[in-house]
This record gives structure tokens, C-alpha cells and sequence, in this order.
């Protein structure tokens, strides 16, 4: 990981770590999986140089990549996946104890599970996920959202929003966005939608079309500030046994009703994975994975940003930290190989 303290302008050099992590009032807090697949917190108060002893959350949960934490209302709550359940846990003393776990779906069925954050949102906790339905892909998963008016306690009001697959759920203000892989009347591509209360959502929008799709493909990014809306994601194409992928931006100014391709935003040569995207006031973050030309799904950590002083879609200074990625390449060296052509 790296930290910058400048809103992206410089970095730290970069500190080893493995975990998925959240911010809350200059503190990290990490969670972590083990050999054996336990999820253990760990939290940090100088930027992640140093981390205390790790505490114990839920034994054999952090299976195949789908776990996450966040900090919800001074709640540390964290989720993971064994048994073909969805398990939560929470803590109260800033990660010293935590709570026997919560079954929030106890019939989950997951295809290449990709994790998603804890979302917050008009009181309510969420997590969305894809359900593996057994028929022959593209209509294989179903979208579902559980919920938690209880600050992760008890969950309930399990729904299957969409078909399709690999959803990335995001908030702001009072409203929840989602973004997943899916048909959508006669098409299929990547999907947009949007709701005020997390059962009506607005009607699909088609945000992009693939012509191939492969498992880095499902890996995309959605940040939502204002009424600004950007989603981040991979291209694939090949061509006899090369493997290209080219990340682009959708830009919607209109909270999601209009969207503008910004194209290839990396100026890479079709070897970026893996795109990151953050929103504050002022800019727009934006990481990727550049492989190098070695055809796999390590490489590189590039980052740069987009003000909103400059015309969109005019980017600003593109920076090359060197970033430690193993623990991003745990998580997608689990996933099956899986090419369709659409």
C-alpha cells in the first residue's frame, strides 16, 4: 500500500500489507485472512507503518476472496463467506472483541465470488453479492441485496434485484447506485441503476458492450459524489492466444441519466487491470494495474487523477508509484479462467 497525505499530488514509498482496509479519522483498520482462512483485524495509527497484534473475527470465513471490513457509525463490522453462508461479525471496543457471527444469507451460491463494500445508507447496512443460479452463463447470477437496520445485527429483506453478476453497490446522499454485468433487454454489457430505498430500483442503463469477457472483466469500479457519476472498467479482447485489456471511464453528469465514454484512460497498450476509483470535492482518484506486456494480472500501480477545474476529460500529472499488489493478486489468482465470447 501507499499513503499520500497531498490528495494524490506525492506518495509514500510503498509498505508491505495484506488485508482490505478502511479509513475512519486517520485510523486503518484492516482485516486480514490467515493460512488457514480465519479473518483477523489488525489497525493502524501512523498510516500503516505499524499495525497491533492481530484479534481473532470469524474462524474459516475468508474463503475465496469474498470478505471485506468498514466502520459504520464508530461499528466496526466485517463479513466474509464459508460454508456457503454469509457471515458477519461486529465490535463495539475498536477491534479488541467481537460478536459471535451473524448469518446475513445462509444460502449464498458463488461462482468466483468477488467482494463488494459494506454500504451505508439512510440507516441501513448493505451487502450485495451475485447468487449462482446454475443455468448457462449469461443468465447464471442473479443480483441480491441483504440489509441491516440494525447496524449489522440481524439481516433480513433478501432480494434479487437484477440478473447478472459481479455488482459493485456504492451510496451517496440517500441514494444507493449499483453497477453489474448482466442482459439487458436484447443486449448485454455492463449494467447501471439506482434506488432511494433499495427495493425499487430505476430501469437498467447499458454503460458499456463487451465483445469478449473474461474474469478480470467483472472487476470494475463505481464512485458517486454530487451527483457525479463515474464507473471504471476492462475491455477484453484477444487475439489467437494474446490477451488485451484496455480500461476505460463512463462519466455521467446527470446522476446516472446521460453518460459520456472517456475512452482509454490509461495510455497503456492493453495490459491495465484492475481500476480503482475514489471521489472527493475536488478530484477524481484513479488506480490501475498495468501487466506489462507479461499477460497476467500482476504488474505495476499507476495512479491519476481528474480535477474538476479542467475540462472532462482532461486528466492531470500521471504519477508511477511502485505499489506492493499481493494482496490484490490473492484475491483474483483464486478465480477460475473463465472466456465467453458475447
Amino acid at each position: 500500500m501507499a499513503v499520500s497525505d497531498d490528495s494524490g499530488d506525492s506518495w509514500n514509498p510503498e509498505i508491505p500489507n495484506d488485508g482490505r482496509i478502511d479509513v475512519a479519522d486517520y485510523v486503518l483498520h484492516r482485516v486480514s485472512r490467515s493460512v488457514s482462512f480465519d479473518l483477523l483485524y489488525a489497525n493502524s495509527t501512523d498510516n500503516g507503518s505499524s499495525w497491533n497484534a492481530p484479534v481473532l473475527v470469524m474462524a474459516d470465513a475468508g474463503s475465496d476472496g469474498f470478505w471485506d471490513i468498514e466502520v459504520v457509525e464508530n461499528v466496526l463490522i466485517v463479513y466474509g463467506w464459508s460454508g456457503g453462508g454469509i457471515s458477519v461479525s461486529r465490535s463495539l471496543d475498536d477491534g479488541k472483541s467481537w460478536s459471535p457471527a451473524t448469518i446475513a444469507d445462509p444460502v449464498a451460491h458463488m461462482t468466483d465470488p468477488v467482494r463488494n463494500d459494506i454500504v451505508y445508507c439512510n440507516g441501513k447496512v448493505y451487502i450485495a453479492y451475485s447468487n449462482d443460479t446454475g443455468l448457462p452463463f449469461p443468465a447464471d447470477q442473479r443480483v441480491v441485496i441483504v440489509e441491516s437496520s440494525d447496524l449489522g445485527i440481524t439481516w433480513g429483506d433478501r432480494r434479487e434485484i437484477a440478473d447478472g453478476r459481479d455488482p459493485v453497490l456504492r451510496s451517496d446522499g440517500g441514494t444507493l447506485y449499483i453497477t453489474y454485468w448482466g442482459p439487458l433487454a436484447s443486449d448485454w454489457g455492463l449494467c447501471f441503476s439506482k434506488s432511494l430505498d433499495g427495493d425499487s430500483w430505476s430501469p437498467g442503463v447499458l454503460v458499456a458492450h463487451p465483445t469478449e469477457y473474461t474474469d478480470p472483466s467483472g472487476l470494475d469500479s463505481l464512485a458517486v459524489l454530487d451527483g457525479r457519476v463515474f464507473v471504471a472498467y476492462i475491455l477484453f479482447n484477444s487475439v489467437k492466444e494474446d490477451y488485451y485489456y484496455w480500461t476505460h471511464i463512463n462519466y455521467s453528469a446527470d446522476d446516472g441519466s446521460s453518460w459520456e465514454d472517456l475512452g482509454d484512460v490509461t495510455g497503456g497498450d492493453g495490459g491495465e487491470l484492475l481500476p480503482c476509483l475514489m471521489l472527493t470535492p475536488t478530484r477524481l482518484h484513479f488506480t490501475w494495474i498495468d501487466n506489462l506486456g507479461s499477460g497476467g494480472w500482476s504488474g505495476v500501480t499507476f495512479y491519476r487523477y481528474l480535477a474538476f477545474d479542467e475540462p472532462i476529460p482532461e486528466f492531470g500529472g500521471l504519477l508511477v508509484p511502485v505499489l506492493g499488489i499481493g494482496s490484490v493478486v490473492v484475491v483474483v489468482a483464486a478465480l477460475s479462467q473463465r472466456r465467453t465470447r458475447l
